[in-house]
């Protein structure tokens, strides 16, 4: 039997967690009952696909204990990514293939859409009802017109751009790295004014000062010349289940920067209709609510995002909303091949989160009129009065998306919704390993199961986790330890003073950082004053005139103003005097003592 060594972070390996996963879920097929022993004979016959694509039968009368066992099993292996199923690079073809599936769809709706729009095709009065009400809906929260880009706040997400990796991917590189958006972007009519909204930008990124003589007048004013350059966005994978990869569309610097930006107002502005893009926990309840009455109804759609079709916001969004979405997205490239989308935007654009969950919000609830209340939607999971679950199936087919019927739910006892799994009101969610197995993996294994009160399947997981490494303390502060019977300490100089707490100890992830070397450096504090929203009056120093310089073939140029911002002092320095910063993901581990009242 292989253990983990004493280093925290350090892996089993694929034979040593094989035999980890079989050892839990014999003891789970025990209490699973014939269900549990088939899955555990295509486990232990390696026979993968019938495990993982073994489809749960809700309408029986589940024993919950049963179910949750075998439910388990299946958990164990759906996402781990060192399962010998298929290798990234089938992974990888078989979310190509995906795409271009959903890509095909997407060009069918159009086509349909382009019709309707030139009378060529009439919709069925139930669709027309259903798709002009959603119109009508999103008019109202929207508006005709788009905001003044001061209301927007602009900033960088936390994910890759296509001239920067996730493992790199801070601010302070972006503000450094050369300026690219897509040709829509750049050929903007929105554009100057987006950028006269970011000093910091301009600031860190222009250059070549010169003197620029307006035409109605004989003054003199300074300009500088910001360059751009224009790439599409690239099409990438990432690891989603052991089966197949996830889909995102990387973008260009510039335009993560403004979608974030309009991803947040958006996601405020649904706010006044009840769809909080920020807060699950609404669809939460609703789940369990549904799987205690059936009065409710959970709908999950294939591929959402991805489906999004550019005519179906053209139909549905104001003009001028969608003139403005449009020009902020790329087309991607992968492997050298162009590719110029169908689908409106995806995964990896900043707004596509709050534009499909308001898509989805008002065709369903358009489709429950008179029971609007009731919708719930959190991207693409929908919840629906069960009574009009039909109506709104055609609904949203009328719109060109598919329902996913392996995990939509209305005629049976169980519901699952954003992350919340429940059979008749019993919380039955498994635990899902979707990473390698070290030891953080297994100390966070090993709790999920202690709070589930499941000491069995605890012991099979500790007597794989050397006795060295074991700290045990109280739950509330992660799992960097493990939860079971701890014993407190304290320390001389506490009981001195009277404090009364104690201490255990703790794993914790060491956080990445980097000298920078970047000269635009000096104006990251500018941005961070700009995104917490105060005011730059105090810092705003000399007026300078810019010019927006794209590369481009026809040699497009446009003149707009900004103000320029002084320079601010960054906070940490290295001993030379270089400032430091964070970088995303972390290296290496340490034990922490964590000071706590808790017994």
């Amino acid at each position: 039997m292989q253990t983990l060594s004493c280093n925290w972070l350090e892996a089993l390996s694929v034979d040593g967690s094989l035999e980890l996963l079989e050892d839990l879920s014999v003891v789970l097929a025990d209490r699973g009952g014939r269900v549990g022993w088939y899955l555990y004979t295509c486990l232990r016959d390696r026979n993968w696909d019938a495990l993982l694509g073994y489809n749960f039968d809700y309408v029986a009368d589940w024993d919950v204990s049963q179910l949750m066992a075998c439910r388990q099993i299946q958990a164990l292996f759906a996402k781990a990514p060192f399962l010998p199923v298929k290798t990234d690079t089938e992974r990888e073809a078989a979310a190509f293939s995906k795409f271009l599936e959903s890509e095909a769809s997407c060009l069918e709706t159009n086509l349909f859409f382009r019709k309707l729009s030139s009378g060529d095709v009439l919709l069925h009065p139930d669709a027309a009802r259903i798709l002009y009400g959603a119109q009508r809906k999103i008019r109202r929260v929207l508006g005709t017109n788009v905001p003044r880009m001061e209301e927007f706040k602009f900033r960088f997400g936390p994910g890759a751009t296509t001239r920067i990796k996730k493992t790199e991917a801070t601010v302070q590189q972006k503000l450094a790295d050369s300026l690219t958006c897509s040709e829509r972007l750049a050929r903007s009519p929105w554009l100057p004014e987006i950028l006269r909204s970011l000093p910091h930008i301009s600031l860190a990124l222009s250059s070549k000062t010169g003197v620029y003589i307006s035409d109605d007048s004989d003054e003199e004013s300074y300009y500088e010349t910001l360059e751009m350059t224009i790439e599409e966005g690239r099409l990438a994978f990432v690891p989603k289940n052991a089966m197949i990869h996830r889909g995102i569309d990387v973008q260009p610097t510039l335009n993560t920067l403004i979608q974030s930006g309009v991803g947040d107002w958006l996601a405020n502005r649904i706010k006044v209709v009840g769809i909080d893009v920020r807060d699950q926990t609404p669809n939460q309840r609703c789940a369990r609510v549904g799987s205690l009455t059936g009065l409710l109804s959970t709908i999950d759609l294939s591929s959402a995002s991805d489906t999004v079709s550019t005519e179906l916001v053209r139909f549905l969004l104001p003009e001028e909303w969608y003139s403005f979405l449009r020009s902020l997205t790329a087309d991607v490239v992968y492997k050298d091949q162009d590719f110029r989308l169908s689908r409106f935007c995806s995964m990896g654009n900043g707004f596509t989160f709050p534009l499909e969950s308001l898509i989805f919000w008002a065709i369903s609830a358009t489709a429950c009129e008179g029971q609007a209340d009731l919708v719930h939607v959190y991207g693409d999971d929908i919840i629906v009065p069960t009574n009009r679950f039909g109506e709104v199936v055609y609904g949203l087919r009328a719109a060109g998306f598919q329902v996913n019927w392996k995990k939509s739910y209305s005629s049976t006892p169980f519901r699952e919704s954003c992350g919340s799994d429940y059979y008749a009101g019993f919380d039955i969610r498994p635990y899902y390993l979707d990473q390698d197995m070290t030891g953080e993996t297994l100390f966070s294994m090993h709790n999920f199961f202690y709070r589930a009160l499941d000491t069995e399947l605890c012991e099979v997981i500790l007597r794989r986790i050397p006795e060295p490494l074991r700290l045990f303390g109280p739950d509330g502060y992660g799992d960097g330890h493990l939860l079971g019977d701890w014993n407190p300490y304290t320390k001389r100089a506490f009981r001195r003073f009277g404090y009364g707490g104690v201490l255990f100890d703790t794993y914790c992830r060491l956080g990445r950082k980097t000298m920078s070397v970047y000269p635009g450096d000096w104006v990251s504090p500018l941005y961070s004053i700009y995104v917490r929203g105060e005011s730059l009056t105090e810092v705003l120093a000399e007026e300078t005139r810019f010019v927006l310089s794209l590369r481009t073939s026809t040699g497009l140029v446009s003149p707009w103003a900004q103000s320029k911002v002084d320079a601010s002092t960054p906070i940490e320095f290295s001993k030379n005097g270089r400032p430091y910063w964070s970088l995303p993901g972390s290296e290496g581990y340490a034990k922490r003592s964590i000071y706590t009242h808790s017994r």
